[in-house]
């Protein structure tokens, strides 16, 4: 931008770059510098034009944290999506690596979903761009440029007919899948809640429910044209930003993680609070429950796993710890839970005893094991 007044529209002098985080941006009278998700930042000449759009020295390399995991429990595999932009799917019973999905994506990919009776799975990246890939051979089917930021959250509704998704925006998307497991019609949910959509997931009646960051749950009900609001949940004193939520289709109850360490319950239909639990000591990040409805995982910036009793949300077990950063997934597929952070780290415990199971760590990631 031109520092005096100028009809001169802005340009764009460098698009997108893999790896490149948009946060902030410094300047030499040589050079700008602009972080990344990479192991250092990207450094550009400056030229009387504006940059060129190479980098100085060798690009940033790829760091392999984990932003998300999936574990569908009727499937023997798992799957998490990763700061090099690709997807990796390991087997359930050692972690053994089965196959690369690369993400095709100029970013790092953020949340991703696999569909119940298709063999594809949906992922978005931290630019907004939607992907859903073929699970056999890795191609892409479908891109959706979302444009509303980057992108945090998407989910398969139970019954596979809709994927909705959301991000650093307020507004959550929700879209019809087709029989070739590309997108259809698409629907903007309502937005009442003031922050963004941290995570977004289905609950019963194909019921949206969103985690927003200003400390808000929003309840959307399937109507005969879409969506509209049901209820939307405040409590006081209120949530600290949202980060995780997940529904318990047997109990209808409705679960929360929060930035103020908190995880609480809610009742689906009225929007009641239940119960809170508190037991972390740093912000709770993701959070799921049993298909039983008994027991629920949460994983936390503490860099631990806790395992709590979903009718009274109190800790069965003392924390589980196997990573040296913040946890960002938790998943629970049959008797075990699997997890993983994100400094790479993926494990597996059982779920009634804690019992480490397998691990693998970012050199795991790196060398393709």
């Amino acid at each position: 931008f031109s520092l005096t007044p100028s009809t001169t529209k802005p340009q764009i002098l460098l698009d997108r770059v893999r790896g490149m985080w948009g946060i902030n941006v410094d300047v030499t009278k040589d050079f700008i510098a602009v972080p990344s998700f990479n192991d250092r930042s990207f450094v550009f000449k400056r030229t009387n034009k504006g940059i060129n759009n190479k980098t100085i020295g060798a690009p940033p390399k790829p760091t392999y944290g984990c932003n998300w995991i999936e574990a569908p429990n009727n499937q023997d595999y798992i799957l998490t999506s990763h700061d090099d932009g690709n997807l990796r799917i390991r087997q359930k019973i050692d972690g053994k690596l089965l196959k690369i999905i690369p993400g095709n994506s100029d970013s790092l990919l953020m949340g991703a979903s696999i569909h119940p009776t298709k063999n594809i799975v949906a992922t978005i990246d931290f630019y907004g761009v939607l992907h859903i890939f073929s699970l056999a051979s890795g191609n892409l089917l479908n891109r959706q440029e979302m444009n509303f930021g980057p992108g945090i959250s998407v989910e398969f509704s139970h019954d596979g007919k809709y994927l909705a998704t959301g991000g650093y925006r307020w507004d959550g998307w929700v879209f019809e899948v087709l029989d070739n497991g590309t997108l259809g019609r698409s629907y903007e949910l309502e937005k009442p809640n003031h922050g963004v959509i941290k995570s977004i997931t289905f609950g019963i009646g194909n019921s949206i429910h969103v985690a927003a960051g200003d400390g808000s749950v929003v309840i959307h009900k399937k109507t005969k044209d879409g969506w509209s609001v049901h209820k939307m949940i405040t409590t006081e004193p209120k949530m600290e930003l949202c980060n995780g939520i997940r529904v318990c289709r047997k109990t209808n109850r409705t679960y929360v993680v929060s930035r103020d360490q908190s995880l609480r319950s809610f009742c689906s239909d009225s929007g009641q609070p239940l119960l809170i639990g508190l037991a972390h000591n740093r912000s709770v990040k993701c959070v799921d429950v049993s298909d039983c409805g008994n027991f629920l995982v949460t994983g936390s910036y503490d860099r631990t796993v806790l395992i709590w009793d979903a009718t009274t949300l109190k800790p069965i077990l003392p924390p589980i710890r196997g990573a040296n950063s913040g946890i960002s997934g938790v998943r629970i597929s049959g008797i075990n839970i699997y997890s993983c952070s994100f400094d790479g780290v993926v494990s597996c415990n059982n779920l009634y005893t804690g019992q480490h199971i397998w691990s693998k760590n970012s050199f795991d990631s790196a060398t393709n094991i």
